[in-house]
């Protein structure tokens, strides 16, 4: 018989069902069963009744609803997203699937930890709650009777948290002034608000209805913002509502990949291009009159600077596009039916330039599309309960009143927060005054931060450091003692306001599972601390535990009179935001009580398209394009230097006349150095966690070899690239900062840009468990970044770099 294709597959079918056929499998399959009955033992599954409870999910910020099997009322086996949940409706993003995994991960903390040998070699003793209160509470209470109470510093890793709100109260009532967030795009988003809108945290999108869609860098499809929300948009686009979609990047990431036009710009160019389209609209009058006229401050100042500053020939040379494509995605914008620009590179973990974020919003101003269907939405406040202030004895106030290690605050950086960059420098250096106690609170600075290597060096001069967290990450392992946290199914958990959603929200959950081990809520441990500190400070969070805390929080949102809860079957808030308010009605505190335990969700869609009465509370009561907020805060730290040297201790290029304006400040290097010939740049992906818990087993399943490749980290290299170093593909090399260098693996991309190196980020972890633990390298480890003018905060897009073969 000849064999070809027809014959081979008859051969093969045939063998299968003879196969099938004969005798021969079933006895042995009927032998094997009586051999196993002989076993000493027969394994017996249990059985037990199934439930199914509502939660919230805790792995991000983006608010989305979980539906959680229960087995027994005491073991999580599966999780899904909840369809009455407003922000996911049904829908489940990896890493929320990963929850039950999380939940029974081999890096849980069993119960509280001491260190009993040296830091990081892993050797710890347990301890009981109440030990473990009274060793650090009697720690902290004798620096704070030394009058040391300013020496203490925390670092949260968390955002958009009542958690967060307990630990910076529990540090206040302490008497120091360092509380320090872990730096995101978060930080330098807040900032560029209140320079523009004079509100922080207060911008939305309504992307469902939004006709064209402009993102600079933006990793719509990775998980930028919400996810649960951008991916669900970017699905109704896709089902017949004719939005547009154009991706500026430097590489051909998942998003330009699914954008109906990828625009490939120079690496750090995206605030430039957004200027130079800004001077196309306004030089043709393309712009939005009756807005600009009528809601706006400062238009002609920032008219004049894009005449003269940005004109589309010097945008293509510092973006790399033709200035026809310019000048046609210009008129595009403007034109365009429901157009929206979005900024923020990536998913949002690393920070983009506060001037770069203003630049894209100064987008939006121009074609008027604030408060407008599928544009920029100034939301609602969301109306919890607050909390009675603490009573602060003579011990806290000095401490207060002590500088900040961070700068944060001061003269040259005054409207920002917290600078964790700065804090580790002055650790390093000894600079004010010595650190006596650090607490890490769900933070992982040793492996995502500022600079990993600067924390750890930084962390031996710190004589006691706790952690809270849930798993033995990078940072908790270095700690002195542990404190670990009850994971969002064991414990009361809530969910603010995610960005990006275009109106306010809160999510209450009750516990779902007892702990699996001797764990406990976050403000739990908190409340533990205060009262084992004792005196003022017992009484600084006057809650009974967690639950009382969210509970009695929620009931601003009953107070306030506004909202509804979620409900299976209701609306989409989306499908009804802009029209009038839904009040649920509720007839006393106790039912409003229970329609929340049951619908978990709180909303308030009420809102009305063109009220721009209250989107605005910048000095001039407009959006300002020359903030008024920023020329303030800044007066005195220019007449103190003196307005050139201030400037170039803030690291501005431009003229102080640009100072307060959106403008384009450089903060990649142009050039290449010797010996580092090639730009380094980091890549979100959306099956790498860059957040405190990092990967589960079901993630790094998932990662294709091209990013994870027998235990090494794939870089992404344009071939052009490779050929002019003599490398191939798979080939192991080292990739080299002036900080310092790591062992990565070369994978060739076309979608590279040439001359620069793309290493993803959220491996190379010394934490967690083995699935994760020592798999790839962390590329933050020798980054080298520049650094904000406006926030101070560190900006880690592009660092010189090298690459050679090892």
């Amino acid at each position: 018989m000849k064999l070809d294709r027809r014959n081979f597959l008859k051969l093969v079918v045939g063998a299968a069902a003879g196969f099938h056929l004969t005798p021969i499998p079933w006895r042995i399959m009927d032998d094997v069963a009586i051999w196993t009955q002989n076993w000493p033992w027969v394994p017996a599954l249990a059985r037990a009744e199934e439930g199914l409870g509502l939660g919230v999910c805790t792995l991000c910020e983006g608010g989305c609803g979980l539906e959680v099997r229960v087995a027994a009322g005491q073991r999580t086996i599966g999780v899904q997203g909840a369809g009455s949940a407003p922000v996911n409706q049904g829908r489940i993003c990896p890493l929320g699937a990963a929850a039950t995994q999380y939940q029974y991960s081999p890096a849980r903390y069993h119960g509280p930890v001491k260190r009993i040998g040296a830091r990081g070699t892993g050797t710890w003793t347990r301890l009981t709650w109440p030990e473990a209160f009274k060793e650090i509470g009697g720690k902290l209470a004798e620096i704070r009777k030394n009058g040391q109470a300013h020496t203490m510093v925390l670092i949260s890793g968390r955002r958009r948290s009542l958690l967060q709100r307990a630990a910076a109260r529990f540090l206040t009532a302490y008497g120091s002034p360092n509380f320090v967030e872990m730096p995101s795009l978060a930080g330098n988003r807040d900032l560029a608000e209140r320079l523009q809108f004079g509100r922080e945290s207060a911008v939305g999108y309504d992307l469902e209805k939004s006709g064209y869609v402009l993102s600079f860098g933006a990793a719509l499809i990775e998980g930028w913002g919400s996810p649960a929300l951008a991916i669900r948009s970017f699905s109704q686009w896709r089902e017949g509502r004719k939005t547009k979609l154009i991706q500026v990047d430097t590489r051909a990431s998942l998003s330009a990949s699914k954008a109906d036009q990828w625009l490939a710009v120079a690496p750090g160019s995206e605030g430039a291009l957004a200027l130079g389209l800004a001077q196309v609209i306004t030089r043709e009058g393309l712009y939005n009159r009756d807005f600009i006229f009528k809601y706006t401050y400062g238009f002609d100042e920032f008219q004049a600077m894009l005449v003269k500053e940005y004109p589309p020939e010097r945008v293509a040379a510092l973006t790399g596009l033709p200035v026809q494509t310019i000048i046609g995605l210009a008129r595009e914008f403007a034109r365009a039916e429901r157009p929206v620009a979005l900024a923020g590179k990536g998913k949002g973990a690393l920070a983009s330039p506060v001037y770069e974020v203003m630049a894209v919003m100064a987008l939006n101003a121009l074609v008027g599309n604030i408060n407008q269907p599928g544009g920029v939405i100034v939301r609602r406040d969301l109306p919890l309960a607050g909390w009675p202030e603490p009573v602060l004895d003579e011990t806290a106030r000095a401490g207060l009143n002590a500088p900040r290690l961070d700068q944060a605050r001061g003269p040259k950086y005054p409207l920002t927060k917290s600078l964790l960059s700065n804090l580790i420098q002055a650790v390093v250096q000894g600079r004010l005054y010595p650190v006596d106690v650090l607490i890490l609170d769900q933070a992982n600075p040793a492996h995502f931060g500022a600079d990993p290597g600067a924390f750890k060096t930084a962390l031996e001069k710190v004589p006691l450091v706790i952690s809270v967290a849930t798993w033995a990450d990078d940072s908790s392992l270095l700690a002195d003692y542990v404190l670990p946290e009850s994971t969002g199914l064991e414990s009361p958990a809530e969910a603010l306001t995610p960005p990006t959603l275009p109106y306010p929200l809160f999510g209450l959950a009750s516990p779902l599972i007892a702990p699996a081990f001797d764990t406990r809520p976050g403000a739990d441990i908190y409340i533990g601390l205060a009262k084992a500190v004792g005196g003022p400070l017992a009484k600084a969070l006057p809650f009974k535990d967690q639950a009382d805390m969210l509970g009695q929080s929620a009931l601003g949102l009953y107070k306030s009179g506004r909202g509804q809860i979620a409900k299976a079957g209701g609306p989409p808030p989306g499908d009804v935001l802009g029209r009038e308010d839904q009040i649920a009605g509720f007839k006393d505190e106790k039912a409003f009580r229970q329609a929340l335990a049951k619908g978990v969700f709180w909303y308030d869609q009420s809102f009305r398209y063109g009220d721009l009465t209250e989107a605005f509370q910048t000095p001039s009561r407009k959006f300002e394009f020359l903030s008024q907020t920023l020329q303030t805060a800044l007066t005195g730290f220019l007449t103190q230097k003196g307005v050139e040297p201030a400037l170039a201790e803030l690291g501005m290029t431009q003229k102080a006349e640009f100072l307060c304006l959106p403008h384009f400040e450089p903060y990649v290097p142009s050039k290449p150095e010797p010996g580092y010939p090639l730009l380094m740049m980091p890549v979100e992906q959306f099956k790498l966690v860059t957040s405190t818990q990092a990967n589960a087993p079901y993630l790094t399943k998932l990662l294709e070899d091209l990013t994870l490749k027998n235990g090494y980290l794939c870089v992404e290299l344009h071939p052009r690239t490779a050929a002019d170093l003599h490398l191939h593909e798979g080939d192991l090399a080292w990739l080299k900062t002036r900080k310092g260098r790591i062992i990565v693996m070369v994978h060739f991309f076309e979608g590279a840009r040439p001359g620069v190196i793309y290493t993803p980020v959220g491996l190379g972890h010394t934490g967690f468990d083995l699935y994760l633990r020592n798999k790839g390298a962390n590329p933050l480890e020798i980054m080298e970044p520049a650094v904000d003018p406006l926030s101070g905060e560190a900006l880690w897009w592009a660092a010189r770099a090298n690459l050679i073969k090892a």
